[in-house]
Order: structure tokens, then C-alpha cells, then sequence
């Protein structure tokens, strides 16, 4: 529930006012929006924003700031506690735009749908991406342009994200001050291990909660202590697809929310389920062929975006094929490619149903 507290109507101090409201056990996980039109410093409005509030707003406020306000609320994007302060909204309506930091961020990604959600969370938070499909593709631009920030996939074709960074440390061990950050859907120990013994900055699994991703690029650009917890593992294994939802409209709406262009959700979903199709194509092939290195691959890029977009039940079925095709378990496989085309053909009716609701009332707004 989102309570708005207007300034003018208290009769106490609205930070007094928050402290003794959420001793309350019925308002403690409830999220606090201050209106308030007059003048205030930048003091004033740490002290709201530290005290519990979620954002400040004007008693007029845009239509579209107070949409994403109650959006992202919904979405579970803020949260009021007074022990976290992650506002990612607006503080008024007349500064919209969280302060641009200006970072120049490198991005290594092959697969289209994560490259333009990351881009799209990066640029959210104000900094120019530069993005890049390979780790040799990284290397070359490294050698002509510095960034603030490389962030780079642990799996792409030609070379992979860890084999580019040990490269870059070893090719430039004077920019050893340059954070290097690994993504990847393979959230095992032993990926960790490797991120760990290769020396870099932090790991982040795959899909990229926008918040986590904005606050990792927030603390390794300040230069902050963060040691990789090499023996963590936070992977719930699911062997049964169908127990999954269709769609975890959680992640969508992070993105939507995140989206300063009203055509983009649209684009995104539209670039996906093309590019799902295709995949779908060349992976019936395969199985009809056997070809187990190119289901293997298929599955793997199927995986990772459908993850990226939220579609739970798909990117499971997409790591089942993945695993099958590395034990070369031939009738297994054709029984969960079967599958599979049911579980995409569901994906894409809860896609469209999801952009003539959703992204239109977000458009209207």
C-alpha cells in the first residue's frame, strides 16, 4: 500500500511523523510518498528520503512522475524501510532526473534482448553505454577508448567475458583501477570461483535486477570495498516447468518502469518473440538432426533472454534442452522441444495481452 503524507497537514515534523507511524506494525512494510510545494534544500530532502520516504512530490505533480511513482511501488521497485534508502524515483517534479553521474560504460552482450533492457536500465541511470557482442569485440574498442565501467557477459561466441578481462588486466596493468563486472545466468559456485580467481570486481546473475545492477555500478565507480562471496549460492532448482508462472510480471514492469520511451517495452517484446521464433526454427532442426553443439548453443540464447523478459516457464524448458543436449539424451530432448513450442506459443499470448494492457495504460499516462 502506498500512503501519500501531505506536508501542510501535519501538525509534527513529517520525518517525527514517519518514525512514530511505523512503530505501528500495520504501516511498517508500506511505502511513504511526502507532498510537499514549498521550497526545499537538498538537506531537507536527504534527511526525508533517509528518514523512510520513498519520494517527495509537489500536490500538482506530472502525470507521468506520479504514474511511475505508484507503478514502481507496485512493481516492489522502492521500498519505504526505514533500514534501506534505494529511491530510484524523482524527488520532485522539478528535478525528474536522478543527477547524471556521466558514466561511460562498456557493455559486452550477444544476446539482442539483453543488451537493450541492460542498455535501458544504464541508461536510466543516466550513463552512455557503448555496447559491444564479443570479447574480442571489447578488447578492440579498449584499445582506442577508456570507460568508467566494463561490464561483460561470462558466455559469448568467439571469446567469453572472463578470457577478455584476463586479457585486459594482463594487456594494461596500469588501468587495473577500471571495474570489471561479469554477468551471467550461470549462477554456480564454480562460476563464482572463476570470477574470483580471475581477480574481478563483482558478478551479478542473470536476469539483471534493474536496482542491483544500478547500485553495483553506483559502488564499484566509488571506489567501494566489494569481495566476492565465492561459496554463495542463490539458485532454487525447479525440475518441473509447469509449476512456473507463464510470465513473471515483476521483471516486466521494472522495465517498463525504467522506460523513458513509450515505443520501447513495445520493440523490446516485439524483437524477442522474433527472435524466439528464429531460434525455435533452427532448434527443431537440430533435434530432428541430433546436433547436439548447436542445440546446446540455441537453448543457451533462448535461455538468457527469455529469463531477461521474465517468461519463467520458457527459459526453464530452454534449460532442460541445455542439459539434455549435453548428456545427448535424444528421446528426453524431442519430448522437451515439444514442450518447449507449447511453453513459447503461451509466452507470446501473455506478451501481447501484456502490451495491450500494461505498456497502453503506461502510454496513456
Amino acid at each position: 500500500m502506498i500512503i501519500f503524507v501531505c506536508h501542510k497537514g501535519l501538525d509534527t515534523d513529517p520525518n517525527q511523523f514517519i518514525k512514530i507511524t511505523k512503530t505501528n506494525s500495520s504501516f511498517k512494510n508500506h511505502t511513504f510518498i511526502l507532498v510537499n510545494d514549498d521550497e526545499t534544500s537538498s538537506s531537507f530532502k536527504n534527511r526525508i528520503l533517509n528518514s523512510g520516504y520513498a519520494s517527495i512530490i509537489n500536490s500538482k505533480p506530472d502525470r507521468t512522475v506520479l504514474y511511475r511513482i505508484i507503478h514502481a511501488a507496485v512493481a516492489g521497485l522502492i521500498n519505504s524501510s526505514e533500514n534501506e534508502n534505494k529511491n530510484i524515483l524523482p524527488t520532485s517534479v522539478e528535478n525528474q532526473n536522478l543527477e547524471p553521474q556521466n558514466l561511460d560504460i562498456l557493455v559486452g552482450e550477444d544476446n539482442t534482448t539483453n543488451q537493450k533492457v541492460i542498455k535501458n536500465i544504464l541508461e536510466f541511470g543516466n550513463h552512455n553505454v557503448t555496447l559491444v557482442e564479443n570479447g574480442e569485440e571489447a578488447l578492440d574498442i579498449l584499445e582506442t577508448k577508456d570507460f568508467d565501467l566494463i561490464i561483460l557477459d561470462m558466455q559469448m561466441p568467439i571469446m567469453g567475458g572472463i578470457e577478455a578481462a584476463k586479457i585486459y588486466r594482463l594487456s594494461y596493468p596500469d588501468k587495473k583501477n577500471i571495474p570489471i563486472l561479469i554477468l551471467t545466468a550461470n549462477a554456480t559456485i564454480e562460476a563464482r570461483n572463476a570470477c574470483f580467481q580471475a581477480k574481478l570486481d563483482d558478478f551479478l546473475t542473470k536476469p539483471v535486477e534493474p536496482q542491483k545492477l544500478l547500485d553495483t555500478v553506483s559502488n564499484l565507480t566509488n571506489k567501494k570495498n566489494i569481495t566476492l562471496d565465492k561459496n554463495k549460492e542463490n539458485v532454487v532448482d525447479i525440475n518441473t516447468p509447469d509449476i512456473l508462472p507463464t510470465l513473471d510480471f515483476n521483471t516486466l514492469n521494472k522495465i517498463l518502469f525504467m522506460s523513458n520511451d513509450n515505443d520501447f517495452m513495445e520493440q523490446l517484446i516485439s524483437g524477442y518473440i522474433d527472435d524466439a521464433n528464429n531460434t525455435v526454427e533452427k532448434l527443431k532442426n537440430a533435434v530432428d538432426k541430433n546436433n547436439y553443439e548447436i542445440i546446446s548453443s540455441l537453448g543457451h540464447a533462448l535461455e538468457g533472454s527469455s529469463r531477461t523478459i521474465g517468461a519463467k516457464r520458457l527459459s526453464k524448458y530452454c534449460n532442460n534442452i541445455l542439459k539434455l543436449s549435453r548428456l545427448k539424451e535424444t528421446s528426453k530432448l524431442k519430448t522437451q522441444f515439444i514442450k518447449l513450442k507449447d511453453s513459447l506459443e503461451d509466452t507470446k499470448k501473455a506478451l501481447n495481452t501484456y502490451i495491450e494492457t500494461e505498456i497502453t495504460n503506461h502510454s496513456k499516462s
